[in-house]
């Protein structure tokens, strides 16, 4: 098994407040390229660490971490709205796994993603449900905060 990592950032503003043309020209090849590398490696399974604006998650539940067992998308910010591709049983050994190296990590079946996980899965394979897909969410937005050395750990055993 071999493993890539593509490591992006998501924006609201993608098409609604465009920078300057010369910005936009190196965003837009930057783009290009992490999208020639996601097909060319063709992955079987895409794991998106995703955060949230207050849009899937709340402060009447707002765990450090989350995995997916089903997600689908709101469409906000010119994101598509809809299911993505999330193998279940997949994501149910994963978490278990998680948990079995000391990360308490939450679950949910019926995740709600923003833009800040629907974009970039949308960027590089052109459509939610292209590949399956397990999200993760990391909570950074709401207080209490888990330090990062768990955030680490975390992603360690997701690689693992």
């Amino acid at each position: 098994m071999s493993v890539e990592l593509i490591a992006m950032s998501h924006s609201p503003l993608l098409g609604i407040n465009d920078p300057a043309p010369e910005v936009e020209g190196k965003l837009n090849e930057a783009f290009e390229s992490l999208k020639k590398r996601a097909k060319e490696y063709d992955p079987d399974l895409v794991i998106v660490f995703t955060p949230d604006h207050f849009n899937g998650f709340f402060y009447n539940l707002m765990p450090p971490y989350c995995i997916g067992y089903a997600a689908e998308s709101m469409g906000d910010y010119k994101t598509t709205a809809g299911p993505l591709n999330v193998p279940d049983e997949i994501s149910a050994d994963l978490a278990q796994y998680v948990i079995s190296e000391g990360v308490d990590v939450a679950i949910s079946r019926e995740m709600v993603l923003d833009h800040g996980g629907a974009q970039p899965v949308e960027i590089l394979f052109d459509e939610l449900d292209a590949k399956p897909v397990i999200p993760i969410f990391v909570n950074g937005v709401a207080r209490p905060f888990v330090e990062m050395e768990r955030v680490r750990k975390m992603g360690q055993a997701v690689g693992q």
